[in-house]
């Protein structure tokens, strides 16, 4: 019986706090990560999870033209078909834990979810040079 190799599904936390924390340098390192997932696109799946999910309030923290270029990368990547788009979908938090394997990216409730199930998580907003 041949074996089938999973796609390992990660969850791509992009937090606020991360984009207040970089300033300037946070899209850069968004496009960044997210050449970084495309070297993998055949072996992972990657979900994209918005903290907060109520963009009203990256609006407010950051202006309405920054959040909007946010928007675009995250839509852009969804549209070539690089990454789901979680929040857009309202799914369940409790869902997402069960759905991924492993957490990646900002600091957010779920990232404990992740770790309270011993599943992998990797919090990072490092600049990789």
């Amino acid at each position: 019986e041949a074996k089938h190799h999973k796609k390992r599904k990660i969850l791509f936390g992009v937090g606020l706090s991360s984009a207040l924390e970089l300033g300037d340098k946070f899209l850069p390192w968004l496009k960044d990560r997210f050449s970084v997932f495309e070297k993998s696109v055949n072996s992972l799946d990657l979900g994209i999870y918005v903290y907060p999910p109520d963009m009203r309030q990256w609006d407010n923290a950051l202006g309405k033209e920054f959040t909007q270029e946010v928007i675009k990368i995250l839509q852009d990547k969804a549209m070539q078909g690089v990454c789901d788009l979680c929040h857009m979908y309202q799914m369940e938090e409790k869902d997402l834990l069960w759905e991924y394997d492993a957490y990646y990216g900002s600091a957010s409730p779920l990232a404990h979810g992740f770790s309270n199930l011993n599943k992998p998580v990797m919090l990072g907003e490092i600049l990789s040079n």
